[in-house]
Formats: structure tokens, sequence, C-alpha cells
């Protein structure tokens, strides 16, 4: 497991900003997400967990996501909407052409469809479990 303490440097930055900062924080998410304390990081105590069923996924990629961005946390890839063919980086100078502007892709979850918009990684893992940190988290 990683050693490291990650869970005081989660702190979010808008759109468009280079780093992360606490009145970034309080304006994207105020309320109890600020100074709540049932929100991410949280450790998953597996003593405690209650074993249930859970419905089918079935994943459905059209595409390969082609925009990369380091994070500083981690790397996310990105596009502006589940059927743009193109993302603009935050400084708003480059693009990067998505393959024949195809929706990214959708899973069917216990029935229900939910297209795909973004998916990230925090290295080291934002979440514990049994306090353990670890290298990688999606």
């Amino acid at each position: 497991a990683y050693a490291g303490n990650a869970a005081s440097n989660w702190v979010y930055a808008n759109n468009g900003e280079r780093t992360a900062n606490t009145a970034a924080q309080t304006a994207t998410w105020g309320g109890l997400c600020t100074s709540g304390h049932e929100q991410s990081p949280i450790n998953v105590v597996t003593s405690a967990a209650v074993r249930t069923s859970m419905p089918v996924i079935t994943t459905h990629f059209d595409t390969i996501a082609s925009y990369v961005k380091n994070t500083g946390h981690g790397f996310q890839l990105f596009e502006t909407s589940p059927l743009a063919s193109q993302h603009r980086d935050n400084n708003g100078v480059s693009e990067v052409d998505m393959i024949g502007g195809s929706d990214k892709g959708y899973s069917i979850i216990g029935g229900s469809k939910y297209n795909f918009y973004q998916v990230h990684w925090h290295t080291p893992s934002e979440n514990t479990i049994d306090g353990h940190y670890f290298p990688l988290e999606a």
C-alpha cells in the first residue's frame, strides 16, 4: 500500500485554472461539501462493509479518447461533451480532434443508459481502504 498522506491535498480547481485552491473548492461545491465530514476522501472499513447484489454493467465504447490532462494528483481523459468532436485545452489555444466526432461511448447499469463524459485516476489514491492509501485509484 502507498505510505503517503494524500488526504490533505485534495482540493480541486475550477475549469481553466492551473492550480487547486481553497477558494475554488468553496466556489465549486459550497455548503456541506466544503465543511461536512461525509464526503471524499473516505476510508472504507472492510469489516463494516455490507454485502449486496450489484446490477449488471455493460460498457460500449465507439471512440478512443485522445486528450489527457495531468492534474498534479492524477490524470484525466476529457472531451467537451458526450458528442463533441473537439476539446479546447485550459489556455484555449490548441484543439484535439476526437476520432470521427462519434460519441465516446456509454454504460448500461441496471437497465439505465449513462453516457461517458470523463474519467480520471488519482495517484496516489484519494480514498483509503482500512486506512491504507494505494498507488492509483479510478
